[in-house]
């Protein structure tokens, strides 16, 4: 199963530039995560889960370290 947290950067529009929506996945099956930052900007899928603040995406992914979670940019293949 997956989960999809998003971040959306609400002050984007006043920087003029592209905006920086922070993104969580977790892999619950395979005890995984992956954060990446977005420049786009609709989310409409129904298991898309909004956070009001950039916080809550860094203390989930603290709760996912303390829980065995990894990091799939920290995965060494070779």
């Amino acid at each position: 199963m997956e989960l999809h947290l998003y971040y959306l950067d609400r002050k984007w529009t006043k920087r003029r530039d592209c905006g920086h929506h922070y993104n969580l996945v977790v892999d619950l099956d395979n005890k995984t995560y992956k954060i990446y930052v977005s420049p786009f900007y609709g989310y409409e899928r129904s298991n898309d889960i909004e956070v009001k603040r950039k916080s809550d995406i860094i203390d989930y992914i603290e709760y996912l370290k303390e829980n065995g979670f990894v990091d799939t940019d920290e995965i060494y293949c070779g």
